[in-house]
């Protein structure tokens, strides 16, 4: 799965885009919804969307976190981890599907999220990007697309970032209340902290997504928000898309772009 390299085709190439045309200009929280988090593995949910998981427990949302892959070396470590980390962002609902990492059976990644689409009811889902650096994020963007295509009532996508900044932002999402918090739930991750300091990385991710936000944020999180049908998404209306948004954020590897 790659970003599309054309995307400067779908869009009017006499009309010079203003800032607030590429990137919001304010922030946005998604609002409320029923939603399911897909984590590739256990920490991505904190190091990702773990600021706007705890604005959707302090609104009342129903929130799921799905662990898709299980760590080879120490497995029950890190799902101990994993769970002290939900416990701190409000989230009780944690399920482990148990996969192995970096084995990427497409049609069973699709079955699997689809079924806990079809149990758990989200409106709104959160997936890594495609253009993520690990092999697994990325195998969890495509299958979580492919498994919300053809949902009714169509789902919310809003595809986070871990490894690698997304390339076009739709959503901006002042954290900075949150943060703390998001650190107290990353810092659970002391297997992982041991290798990198994944922490401070995050948090400086989050503090640049703040620079188009005013001096008053501090911290932000970045999305692209789309509908799984791919018929609407959210600001900035700037892009002249000719064609949905998701034909250019997602492409199947090898194949082009197309939204098969």
């Amino acid at each position: 799965m790659v970003f599309a390299a054309g995307a400067a085709a779908d869009r009017d190439e006499t009309h010079m885009m203003q800032e607030p045309e590429k990137i919001p200009y304010r922030s946005e929280p998604l609002g409320r919804h029923s939603v399911v988090v897909l984590a590739p593995h256990a920490d991505d949910e904190a190091l990702g969307p773990g600021g706007s998981i705890l604005q959707h427990v302090r609104g009342g949302d129903a929130v799921k976190i799905v662990i898709v892959t299980d760590d080879p070396a120490q497995p029950e470590e890190r799902k101990r981890e994993c769970l002290e980390a939900a416990a701190k962002l409000g989230v009780k609902d944690v399920e482990f599907l148990g996969l192995k990492e970096r084995a990427h059976d497409a049609a069973l990644y699709k079955k699997k999220f689809r079924a806990v689409f079809e149990s758990a009811g989200p409106t709104l889902v959160y997936l890594p990007h495609a253009g993520e650096l690990h092999p697994d994020h990325c195998a969890v963007s495509e299958a979580g697309l492919a498994a919300a295509r053809g949902m009714k009532p169509p789902l919310w996508l809003a595809f986070y970032e871990v490894s690698a900044p997304l390339a076009r932002v739709n959503r901006l999402v002042d954290i900075t209340a949150e943060m703390t918090m998001k650190q107290n739930a990353v810092g659970c991750y002391k297997t992982q902290l041991a290798q990198n300091d994944y922490l401070n990385k995050i948090c400086a991710l989050n503090r640049y997504r703040s620079y188009t936000l005013g001096k008053e944020v501090i911290y932000a999180e970045a999305y692209f928000l789309a509908r799984s049908d791919g018929k609407d998404f959210g600001p900035p209306p700037g892009w002249g898309l000719k064609k949905s948004p998701l034909s250019f954020i997602l492409s199947p590897r090898g194949r082009g772009k197309g939204e098969g």
